[in-house]
């Protein structure tokens, strides 16, 4: 199991960006989630998780955030990544 948790802002409103988690460079399509925020300086909590197989040891897993192009600040970050049997 892969989970991240974060919180995020914008100056400008609006949507922010969607957060990803990968794993050995390729996306896990249902690990996406949208964050949209009402107005400017709002603070708006995001996170994704995902359950991924055949991981073994030394893959490498990451989350990427892809931005909708205004300045933003991510907050209190949290991955765990957690074998489940």
């Amino acid at each position: 199991m892969v989970w991240f948790q974060s919180s995020t802002s914008n100056t400008n409103g609006g949507k922010l960006g969607q957060v990803v988690i990968y794993v050995n460079g390729v996306a896990v399509a249902e690990s996406t989630s949208q964050a949209d925020q009402n107005s400017a300086g709002d603070i708006c909590p995001i996170s994704c998780i995902a359950y991924v197989t055949g991981v073994a040891s030394g893959v490498p897993i990451a989350i990427y955030w892809k931005t909708s192009g205004n300045t933003q600040k991510m907050y209190q970050r949290t991955l765990i990544i957690q074998r489940v049997n």
